[in-house]
């Protein structure tokens, strides 16, 4: 076979192995229809995938979220508790086999608020028995418009929820209805409620008013009204009536015909007794012929009752902390012997009025988004009134405190403070390479610490949100304060050079052990040390000073090479005394106090460390450091050696002490010596005894030949 079939077939296979896991299949029993529109705000989902050991999943409002690689463990189901109205996705990978699949994303589109009522409800009768309905369409933010229901009575006022009424279609998709099998002459009430696509039931429109077509050519009114324990009827035409008739049923009674067969008249006023009356309902029923004699006739009912409604806050109770989407829920009910019944429950927020609310399981509730006030104080009201015009109300007083957006808040607030400590976290790094302490500095970095923990941990916990927000801008200022109270800038800096040809003779003069001469020669070029002197000037508001600092980078030649490498430092007494004036943030060991250091560099990380001196510098110091040579401070390179190395703490004899000696006995003149081994000094004072010894064999001889 030809080499290509191989290497497509190499190919095609390695493109197969590299394939992605799809990921696991996900369904809901709350929100079984990705597309359609749910009332449940505490959506549930299940999701598997054979082999999968794990999953991971996010539930936010971003359709392409991937979560993570870190397993929430390998329970398939989750149920999201009191969401908002909004289009949610679930996100879900599963680990198979050690590796993470691709995304599953499932929607749940939530939407619990009702949607604002039809307007502008029109009528027009088409002829004896049917009427046209026509409004302007509802709104609604969140899933939309499926619809409007149709309401009919023969009553002024009434209410959706009386026996009388009757549903006259569950659902209409457009803007208009007709309302056919009427009977003629006969005026109908007519209200009509929005449908969300989520099934939420929204308010209704106003009411409105109609006659069936009829032959008669006359307007009959009928108004009453209640005077103490008195009934006032008053019944007009727009002309004369013919065979006039007034029928009135009182409660608790039969019906009185007032009068009847009267012509020539078109007002009729009569008063009623209702002392002894039951209160109850009132009906009236006024007609008569017009002029071609054509029958005409007006229906009405009254309510007689003088006793208030009684309501009440089922939910919030007084002084409750809300938050997002609320269901107001409150119970009414009519008292009295015969009721005239609640003719419809309204909800106030600071005495304007939020809607009337539905009737829903013996409640009436209206949703409420919290979110679209402050988070603050508020008087709630809920106000029933009665067919009879009577009402009561009931307030409480509640608090919103939508954790949403102080969370949101809170967390953002919290990002800006973690950003700032990391700006204070670095100038502290420097502080501390530099061996400075400010006590300004620390107590505000400190309580930005502390504030900053607070916050996280009440956000974490999601209580007293609050609280997070005003610790978190208290953490940022006090990392902002700690920043601005010291001020850091280089003054200078002093870099060693080492040439390679002089290494293994200034290794030779410094007194470093054959054992390690090798090593040390190697390693330097192998890790490339370099060696410079910061000076620094630092202010805290209090003074002034400098600070100096010896900074020893490692570039390994070999990009690959990870691991700790051990560095001998050996500091001339001009720069430190002993150990006892060095420190540092990477820490060292003490091989000798003269001093000689020890430092363990992991080149895994910077490569570098670094050690100061712990006093304070002088401007004149700084001055004499910045000009002198950088042999007067440092004549040994940096040692670099092995991890495994043992290192002793005589591997570094330095000769400084005794040519500090020399210097001052020969005045000065044996300065060049300064970096000559003791090696090489006792060969020189051997050398100068055995010529001594010499001279004075020869002066000796020399006097005893002179004696004889």
């Amino acid at each position: 076979m030809r080499p290509g079939f191989f290497f497509a077939l190499f190919f095609l296979a390695f493109f197969l192995s590299v394939q992605a896991i799809p990921g696991p299949i996900v369904s809901s029993s709350t929100h079984p229809d990705p597309e359609k529109w749910y009332r449940d705000n505490s959506p549930k989902f299940s999701f598997e995938l054979d082999g999968a050991t794990a999953y991971s999943h996010e539930f936010d409002l971003a359709p392409d979220t991937s979560p993570d690689d870190v397993s929430e463990g390998s329970e398939s189901t989750i149920t999201f508790s009191n969401k908002t109205n909004d289009v949610w996705y679930f996100h879900v990978r599963a680990r198979v086999g050690g590796e993470w699949t691709e995304t599953s994303h499932y929607p749940a589109k939530i939407d619990r608020a009702s949607p604002l009522p039809p307007t502008n409800l029109k009528l027009e009768a088409v002829d004896s028995s049917s009427i046209k309905l026509s409004w302007v369409p509802a709104v609604d933010s969140s899933s939309g418009i499926k619809g409007y229901r149709v309401y009919r009575a023969l009553l002024t006022g009434f209410n959706i929820t009386d026996a009388t009424t009757t549903v006259v279609v569950e659902l209409v998709e457009g803007e208009s209805y007709v309302d056919s099998g009427l009977n003629e002459g006969v005026y109908y009430h007519y209200k009509v409620q929005s449908i969300d696509n989520a099934d939420n039931l929204g308010g209704t429109s106003n009411e409105a008013i109609s006659r069936t077509a009829t032959q008669c050519d006359l307007v009959l009114v009928v108004e009453g009204t209640f005077a103490e324990n008195n009934f006032l009827l008053k019944a007009q035409t727009d002309d004369s009536l013919f065979g006039a008739y007034l029928k009135v049923t009182l409660p608790g009674a039969d019906v009185n015909t007032v009068f009847s067969g009267i012509s020539g008249k078109n007002e009729f006023s009569y008063s009623f007794d209702l002392s002894d009356a039951p209160e109850g309902r009132i009906e009236v029923d006024f007609g008569g012929l017009d002029r071609e004699g054509d029958e005409c006739v007006s229906e009405k009912a009254f309510y007689f009752d003088t006793v208030l409604p009684q309501v009440e806050w089922v939910f919030p109770k007084q002084r409750a902390a809300l938050k997002d989407l609320v269901s107001l829920k409150a119970s009414a009910s009519d008292g009295g012997q015969n009721p005239s019944g609640i003719e419809r429950v309204e909800f106030f927020l600071e005495g304007d009025s939020m809607g009337a609310g539905t009737l829903l399981d013996g409640f009436f509730v209206l949703d409420w988004n919290s979110l679209g006030v402050e988070n603050k104080g508020y008087d709630l009201a809920v106000r029933a009134f009665d067919f009879a015009g009577n009402s009561a109300f009931a307030e409480v007083f509640v608090t919103v405190e939508n954790t949403a957006l102080l969370e949101a808040e809170a967390n953002s607030l919290i990002v800006e403070a973690i950003a700032s400590k990391q700006v204070a976290l670095e100038l502290k790094n420097k502080l501390d390479s530099m061996g400075v302490s400010s006590e300004s500095f620390k107590s505000l970095f400190d309580e930005g610490e502390s504030k900053l923990l607070s916050a996280t941990d009440a956000l974490g916990k999601g209580v007293n949100i609050n609280r997070a927000v005003l610790d978190a801008e208290a953490s940022l200022g006090a990392f902002a304060g700690a920043v601005s109270s010291v001020d850091i800038s280089k003054e200078d800096s002093v870099v060693f050079v080492f040439k390679k040809s002089d290494l293994g003779k200034m290794f030779l003069q410094a007194g470093l052990k054959k054992d390690f001469s090798q090593e040390a020669l190697d390693n330097f070029s192998a890790f490339s040390p370099q060696r410079r002197i910061d000076i620094f000037k630092a202010s805290d508001g209090n003074a002034s000073f400098y600070r100096a600092v010896v900074f020893v980078s490692l570039s390994p030649s070999d990009s690959n090479f990870s691991g700790t490498v051990k560095v001998v430092e050996a500091v001339e007494k001009a720069f430190a005394a002993t150990a006892l004036d060095v420190g540092s943030v990477s820490g060292f060991s003490v091989l000798v106090q003269d001093p000689v250091l020890l430092f363990e560099v992991d080149l895994n990380g910077p490569g570098e460390f670094s050690y100061f001196l712990k006093k304070n510098l002088s401007l004149e110091e700084v001055r004499q450091l910045s000009s002198a040579k950088p042999s007067e401070f440092f004549a040994v390179p940096p040692v670099v050696l092995s991890s495994a190395s043992t290192v002793p703490s005589d591997i570094l004899v330095k000769p400084v002490d005794l040519f500090a000696f020399f210097d001052s006995a020969f005045g000065g003149d044996l300065v060049f010596f300064g970096a000559v081994s003791i090696g090489v000094v006792l060969v020189v004072l051997f050398i100068l005894a055995v010529v001594s010894v010499v001279v004075i064999a020869f002066v000796v001889i020399r006097t005893k030949r002179k004696g004889l």
